[in-house]
């Protein structure tokens, strides 16, 4: 199909007014997946801890690395949408997702199950703007409050549900299954997404990306989240932690929001 039969507008003359429900089960059921990945994993540091011979320093860095990747690229979105549009963007980051998982499942070290957290968490980060963006998008602005807190059902409910899905995987197979668990919500995620996301033409030249400002966002986030993890073991006085806080996270952030209102093209408009 061409970009003009995939706009909204000719999904809406294909599938009628049932289309904004669609397009709402598509992406709850993609952020059900994700919601689940975010807790699911936190009853498993110990057997994590056990398996791979590692102290709760490195082990906690599968829900830091997630979380804090998470952070970070939700400021990606508007970006990748203006690029390449909601059906690349939402299938690429279900494609990064299932990737993390598969690799974090099969991780035969500490250092490669973090990785595919942080891409875990990188596609959650995404997703969780696109998502919101596309129910806005479909919905009329009488209804979207309706379909918000729909959508909103689904996202809590899943983290909620995810350390006691944890639990029950560990006693009744494996530590490695948590992993896998959100899979089978991302396979009809990936399907219907390249039925009822709308497409558009990728821009060329791609549009301006701040990438001074994604850095200095990495440096605030992950300073400010090992510096809060660590403390109590280093201890709140310590060097490491005060550079990390004070300096890394502290820092990181002012230079940040001072790069943000001077960029020409800030990764997050402050005006």
């Amino acid at each position: 199909m061409t970009v003009d039969e995939t706009s909204v507008d000719a999904l809406f003359r294909r599938f009628g007014p049932s289309y904004r429900w669609f397009v709402t089960f598509n992406v709850m059921i993609g952020a059900i997946a994700m919601g689940l990945a975010s807790s699911i994993v936190n009853v498993a540091v110990p057997a994590v801890m056990g398996a791979y011979g590692v102290g709760l320093d490195q082990a906690q860095w599968i829900s830091i690395g997630f979380l804090g990747t998470m952070s970070v690229t939700m400021l990606l979105s508007s970006w990748l949408l203006e690029a390449f549009g909601q059906r690349i963007t939402y299938i690429a980051t279900l494609v990064v997702f299932i990737v993390g998982s598969l690799l974090s499942s099969s991780a035969q070290n500490i250092d490669t199950m973090v990785v595919g957290r942080v891409l875990q968490g990188a596609a959650s980060g995404v997703g969780q703007p696109l998502a919101m963006y596309a129910i806005y998008q479909v919905f009329p602005p009488d209804r979207r409050g309706m379909a918000m807190g729909l959508y909103g059902l689904g996202t809590v409910l899943a983290p909620t549900f995810g350390p006691f899905l944890g639990g029950l995987a560990i006693d009744t197979l494996s530590w490695r299954y948590l992993f896998l668990l959100p899979l089978p919500f991302c396979a009809p995620a990936l399907v219907l997404s390249t039925i009822l996301m709308p497409s558009k033409a990728i821009r060329s030249p791609f549009p301006v990306f701040d990438w001074t400002g994604l850095t200095l966002m990495f440096i605030a986030t992950f300073s400010l989240l090992g510096g809060l993890s660590n403390g109590p073991r280093w201890g709140w006085g310590s060097n490491e932690i005060l550079l990390l806080l004070i300096g890394g996270g502290g820092g990181g952030t002012a230079a940040f929001i001072y790069w943000e209102l001077r960029a020409s093209y800030p990764l997050l408009d402050l005006s």
